[in-house]
Parts: structure tokens; C-alpha cells; sequence
């Protein structure tokens, strides 16, 4: 506004903001055009602190949480303030806020939230009056854990079915539970303790393999009925049969390749014909017993068109061919290793070395370090991610969980931390539609959705 000064005096009205820095510039000139200006500044103090119209934390009990960067909407402009996120022990000020909309929007960031445990965001902030504002937000990064009265021996999945099957002892069963409905659909009794299983994509039964029983059976899973139980004794040396089958792994064309001992120490791997009225037999590569060690076992891969069996050395199976290839020779292998269902490569440790990703020809294409030698590791099972594994590392009081891209050797996000009340992990597993991480733990379950630790900021 202007206007013709005509005394010594000038009036007017105008609206000032409270609560904020409101400035007036005055400019003079007399009638010699001398000039002078200056500037009038003011605060209107009300008693109103400024408040949260809207925060994008909700806390809900129910669903999974993923926690993007937090925003907080304030009704005015902030001058000062003071923001960090708490949890128990743990504090957390490394939140890079950033403002806009006339300081009045805030965005923060943070690094790493513990899985399954409840955080509260601190937020202390005044305004230029000097009104202050003190509140707390509570919110939980979520997980969700099932707690069953049995302890689990194994889990496997039906392929391409949300079906998981747990192997279970005291009672000897089989508990099979739908991992989009999370219910359990039946139990199915055994009368033996189950030490492995795996579904024939074949004819879809399930075959059992029981330690101490000597046996595999093979069961129905719509009627849980037995259908038959096969001796591994029918098999092997005269010297030395075959007995106490501890592991049984199906390829797409109905075989499978178990691992059972001999009366001695070393291993023996016969095969199992289901299209041939489930013979038993052995390939010519394992005519002769195997030094192994206990924790050498086969895996499928690649749709179960091949196998691999870890030991010293690995030996890569193809279906289509009936012929093995041997890899790894000379080196002394942990026997670890994580397959990709999908895919034709698997990931596999040395001693003293990095770990090797290998293909279904056996050859080695890469070497990783990005990988935790000891850990638990599961390939993504989605759809062209074949170089995507999550891992699961164990800390003193904690496991981490992360991703590693293998094409590039690199980290997507790493070190999601759970804390695990001092429970082993015995199996990490991902669904067949790569949607849910499985981490068994004793007598539960707890389930983690891929983009909780893949969409962290």
C-alpha cells in the first residue's frame, strides 16, 4: 500500500500473524526527494502452542508394518525443535529432518528398527512466540509369530501351493497349514518319528522318511492315509545295506534321491523310482559307499530338473540326462548352501573362501563375500530374481535379516534386526510365492513380509 503523507502522521490497519515474525517496511521521501526507509518488525504472543494435524504413523495391531519416512504435519511454522525415536535401550537421533511447507511440514528418515518391537517418536517443539509442544507417538514394526505346542523337525512346501507341512514329534505328526489364511487345515497322524519329508510333483503324495523306523512311507495328504511303506534295506550291498533313511529329495520326473547310512559310517545315496512302482536302486555313481559327513545332503533346484548333494566334492545331478557332474573337488566345503527353486544357480561355501554361485552344469560363475558363512540364506523364489537372497545372520542377541543382489555382488539393505529370546533358528524359508520369509524357531513360527527389510529407507 502507499499513501500521500499530508502531516507528521500516518494510520492505518493491517492483520498480523500471531505467533510468527511480522515485518513492516516503511519508505519516506520529502520534498528535497530526500529518502529514508527502515523496517518495523513485530510479534503478536498468543498462548496457543502449535499442535499435529496429521502424522503419517498409525499404529494398528493387525497388519504388517512397513514404516516409511515419517511426516508430521504441524498447524503453524516451527522455529525449534528437538526429535528422536526410543525403544527400550535403543535411541535413535540420526533422523535427518527436513521442512516444507513454510516450515510446518516435517519429513524424517531413519536407518534401523528392530523387528517386533514397539518405538515411540520424542517430538518437543515451540514456536516463534516460544509456545511449546511435548508429545509422544507410538508405533511397532511388526512381524507375525505362531506359537504352536509341538516342537518342529522340518517344514517343507507343496509346490506352488501355500500349503506348508511341518514334521513334528510327541505326537508323531504332520501338521499342514494354509500361509495365506495362516489356519492349520488337519493333522496327520503317524505311527513312527518322522525325520524328513518332501512332495512328489509326480503323483502329489508325500514320502516320510523315518530315522528310526527305517522307512519311508507314503502318504496321501487329502485323506492322510498311508499308502504303502517302503524298506531302503531292499537296496545296497550285501555287506553293507542301506537303512535309516534321513533326508528324501524329488526331482520334477518323479525320482528321488535319498540319503541313508550304511551299517558303517560313510553314505549311501539311493534312488527312488515312484513312475516304477516306487523302486528302489542305485546309480552307478554311488555303487560304492561315500565318505561323507552328516550334514552332506541332496537338493533340488531349478524346478526340480536338478540336484546337487554337498560334501567333499558336490556332485551336480541332471534329471534329463541321468548323469553327474563332480565340482569342487579338493576343497573342504562347509556344506551349506541355498538353492533358488526357480533358477539353475544355488550358492554353496568353502573353507576359507568366499562363497560360489553355480549353475545346473556344475560350473562356477561368481564368487560372493556378501553372503554370512554360518548363517541361514534363502533365494527370493519370485519370478525373474534368480541373483536375489535373503539372509539371516546371528549375533550375540539378535538376528539380522538382509538382501544381496548376486548379479552385482552388492547389498539391496542389510542387518534388519529381530531379537530371538535366545531361540535357535533351525530352518529360514521363503514361500513358493516369494511373499512371506519363514524363520522356525523351536516351537514357533515367525513370519516377516520380503518388502519389511527390502523397502527400508
Amino acid at each position: 500500500m502507499s499513501q500521500k503523507i499530508e502531516d507528521n502522521y500516518f494510520n492505518f490497519d493491517v492483520s498480523l500473524k500471531p505467533n510468527q515474525l511480522n515485518k513492516l517496511l516503511v519508505y519516506a521521501k520529502d520534498k528535497y526527494n530526500r529518502t529514508s526507509d527502515t523496517v518495523i518488525t513485530h510479534i503478536i504472543h498468543d498462548d496457543i502452542a502449535p499442535s499435529i494435524e496429521h502424522s503419517s504413523i498409525i499404529e494398528d495391531s493387525i497388519s504388517y508394518k512397513v514404516l516409511k519416512p515419517i511426516s508430521v504435519k504441524f498447524s503453524e511454522p516451527i522455529l525449534n525443535y528437538d526429535f528422536h525415536i526410543s525403544g527400550q535401550s535403543h535411541a535413535y537421533v540420526d533422523l535427518n529432518p527436513q521442512f516444507s511447507g513454510d516450515s510446518a511440514l516435517l519429513t524424517m528418515s531413519y536407518n534401523n528398527l528392530s523387528v517386533g518391537k514397539k518405538w515411540w517418536l520424542d517430538v518437543s517443539v515451540s514456536d516463534i512466540a516460544g509456545n511449546l509442544y511435548e508429545t509422544k507417538i507410538y508405533f511397532k514394526t511388526y512381524y507375525k509369530e505362531i506359537v504352536f505346542d509341538f516342537g518342529i523337525i522340518y517344514a517343507f512346501f507343496e509346490d506352488n501351493s501355500p500349503k506348508l507341512y511341518l514334521l513334528r514329534k510327541d505326537p508323531n505328526q504332520i501338521t499342514v497349514m494354509d500361509t495365506e489364511k495362516w489356519e492349520i487345515l488337519k493333522n496327520i497322524d503317524l505311527s513312527y518319528e518322522p525325520r524328513h519329508a518332501d512332495f512328489n510333483p509326480y503323483n502329489g503324495y508325500l514320502y516320510i522318511a523315518s530315522f528310526t523306523g527305517s522307512r519311508i512311507s507314503v502318504i496321501d495328504p487329502e485323506s492322510g492315509h498311508e499308502l504303502k511303506h517302503i524298506d531302503p534295506m531292499t537296496v545296497g550291498h550285501s555287506i553293507s545295506p542301506c537303512y535309516k533313511p534321513s533326508r528324501i529329495t524329488f526331482l520334477s520326473n518323479g525320482v528321488a534321491i535319498l540319503k541313508t547310512s550304511y551299517s558303517s559310517s560313510p553314505y549311501a545315496y539311493p534312488f527312488l523310482d515312484s513312475k516304477n512302482n516306487d523302486k528302489l536302486y542305485l546309480h552307478p555313481k554311488f555303487s560304492t559307499p561315500i565318505d561323507a559327513f552328516n550334514t552332506a545332503s541332496p537338493y533340488s533346484f531349478n524346478k526340480r530338473k536338478n540336484a546337487v548333494i554337498t560334501g567333499r566334492p558336490y556332485y551336480v545331478y541332471n534329471s534329463e540326462t541321468n548323469q553327474f557332474k563332480t565340482i569342487l573337488e579338493g576343497e573342504e566345503s562347509y556344506g551349506e548352501i541355498a538353492v533358488d527353486k526357480n533358477s539353475e544357480k544355488f550358492v554353496t561355501w568353502v573353507y576359507k573362501k568366499d562363497g560360489y554361485i553355480i549353475d545346473s552344469n556344475g560350473d562356477i560363475n561368481s564368487y560372493t563375500d556378501k553372503i554370512f558363512r554360518g548363517g541361514f540364506n534363502s533365494f527370493s523364489h519370485r519370478e525373474n530374481e534368480e541373483d536375489i537372497v535373503y539372509y539371516l545372520n546371528r549375533n550375540s542377541s539378535a538376528y539380522d535379516l538382509g538382501v544381496v543382489d548376486l548379479s552385482d555382488n552388492t547389498y539391496i539393505s542389510k542387518d534388519l534386526r529381530f531379537y530371538h529370546n535366545n531361540w535357535g533358528v533351525s530352518s529360514f524359508l521363503t514361500t513358493p510365492n516369494g511373499k512371506y520369509t519363514l524363520i522356525l524357531q523351536g516351537s514357533r513360527i515367525i513370519v516377516v513380509e520380503p518388502k519389511t527389510f527390502r523397502e527400508r529407507i
